[in-house]
């Protein structure tokens, strides 16, 4: 049985300068095969892009301009050059995936080389079921608020240049399965600035597993991993997840010291804040505002949003549970 490579790449116009990138090949040399592209608006702006199928005969008999959205197909002819072909999409692609439901031949996909620029608002379902997908762009665009689904049934994908999309999720506020059965993902992505999505909760499903052995039979024998063992447990765990709510700044969690009623009170907040390592160039600790985000802190106690200095008499005995929050707008 052949074995697949693909993967899938993008194209500029010399207008805009748009570029999304994917490799995608075919089984094998001169053998047709048929690719397909999730390509779809996001309900404020439509599609309206050009595919280069990477290859001159696909080229003459697919489709090539696109202003409906949908899934776009493309059967190599049997004349068509040797595999890898790179597909090249530019113009504007607001949503590329088909969330939940998938696509037809996204197992087909083996590599993205680039993202690029062509208005990308949604990435939800963008690889589902690509389970030959080992490597992922890292120029993640900031534009994106939905990656839900966007990797489930990657089972191949354990990409590091994921792991460093870090500030460039800020936008993302939804995290819905992203990694759902993406069995070799291993990657720890701590530094994703996850602040518009507060808990796992949020994130339903985000690394689950439901493959059963059956499913994970037949996916072994479609990779040609017959003689290897695809593990049928999550290599993600819940360390390894994003820290839900937070982006750039951080403040160590140890319970303040107790406070006595009648007793003068002082707790600085801001020497228990740090930075992340990949936090923005303009990032400034010396620049952050403090402000109580649930709870109430003590009567006579309060917050100074400037300095982070909790300070106060407390006047009121009692148990006082509160959150407060770093930011720098």
């Amino acid at each position: 049985m052949p074995r697949s490579r693909q993967s899938k790449a993008t194209s500029r116009t010399i207008r805009a300068m748009l570029l999304l990138g994917s490799l995608l090949a075919a089984p094998a040399a001169h053998a047709q095969t048929t690719m397909t592209l999730p390509l779809y608006g996001d309900g404020v702006t439509g599609v309206n892009a050009i595919i280069d199928w990477g290859d001159a005969a696909a080229n003459a008999s697919c489709q090539r301009v696109v202003t409906t959205a949908g899934q776009v197909s493309c059967t190599y002819p049997v004349g068509a050059g040797a595999p890898p072909y790179q597909i090249r999409i530019s113009g504007t692609v607001p949503r590329f995936g088909n969330g939940d439901t998938g696509y037809a031949n996204a197992d087909r996909i083996t590599r993205v080389v680039r993202f690029g620029d062509v208005g990308l608002t949604s990435l939800s379902g963008a690889f589902r079921g690509a389970e030959r997908l080992t490597q992922v762009a890292a120029d993640f665009p900031e534009t994106v608020t939905n990656i839900s689904h966007m990797f489930s049934g990657a089972v191949s994908l354990d990409d590091t240049n994921i792991r460093n999309w870090g500030m460039r999720t800020k936008n993302v506020t939804s995290m819905l399965s992203t990694f759902q059965n993406a069995l070799s993902f291993s990657q720890g992505l701590d530094t994703w600035c996850a602040k518009r999505i507060a808990t796992a909760d949020t994130a339903v499903g985000f690394r689950t597993k439901t493959y059963d052995d059956g499913s994970l039979t037949q996916i072994r024998t479609r990779l040609g991993h017959t003689e290897q063992t695809l593990d049928g447990t999550m290599k993600m765990t819940a360390e390894k997840e994003p820290r839900w709510g937070q982006c750039g700044l951080s403040i160590a969690g140890s319970a303040p010291p107790q406070a006595e009623t009648g007793t003068p009170y002082s707790l600085n907040i801001k020497s228990r804040a740090s930075l992340w390592a990949n936090a923005p160039a303009d990032a400034n600790i010396d620049a952050v505002t403090y402000l109580v985000t649930a709870g109430t802190l003590p009567p006579g106690v309060a917050l100074n949003a400037a300095t982070g200095i909790i300070s106060g008499t407390p006047t009121t005995p009692g148990i006082y549970t509160f959150t407060v929050q770093a930011r720098q707008d």
